[in-house]
């Protein structure tokens, strides 16, 4: 393990093995953890859909406070835009998420759409990009108030 002092004096734990494996996790004194690195999604909510075929997982990040838990994740699925989108719909729309709006743009042969949901507490935003002959890249992210 590795210690090291804030400019504020506070002492932060890190684990070789974590860093070697891209992740850092930090643990402030109210007890708030906060988890950056490689795409572990074990630490994502249950409610929070996944594609099911997500793969390449990129970066992750999960918060924890006292007061909502946020975070992001993202990877690479075989789905068209289209089909990712209908799918997120449909999870959404069976977790009871009343609010929904979506925008899209198209850039050199790039497609990007933005779907954000929200309801009882909880917020989703969802960002697909697909660009021909590549995967398509999901990125996801969540808040929970608690």
């Amino acid at each position: 393990e590795m210690t090291i002092r804030t400019k504020d004096g506070e002492l932060i734990t890190l684990s070789y093995k974590d860093i070697s494996e891209g992740k850092i996790t930090v643990k402030d004194k109210d007890g708030n953890t906060t988890r950056i690195g490689s795409a572990d999604l074990s630490q994502v909510p249950a409610w929070v859909p996944k594609a099911p075929d997500i793969t390449d997982g990129i970066s992750t990040y999960h918060s924890d406070t006292a007061n909502e838990i946020t975070g992001q994740f993202s990877g690479k699925s075989d789905q068209t835009m289209e089909q990712l989108k209908v799918f997120f719909d449909a999870e959404t729309s069976t977790l009871g998420f009343g609010s929904n709006s979506s925008k899209s743009m198209n850039l050199n042969d790039t497609n990007v759409i933005t779907n954000s949901y929200s309801g009882d507490g909880k917020t989703l935003t969802i960002i697909i990009t697909e660009k021909s002959g590549e995967k398509t890249l999901i990125n996801t992210n969540y808040t929970e108030k608690k």
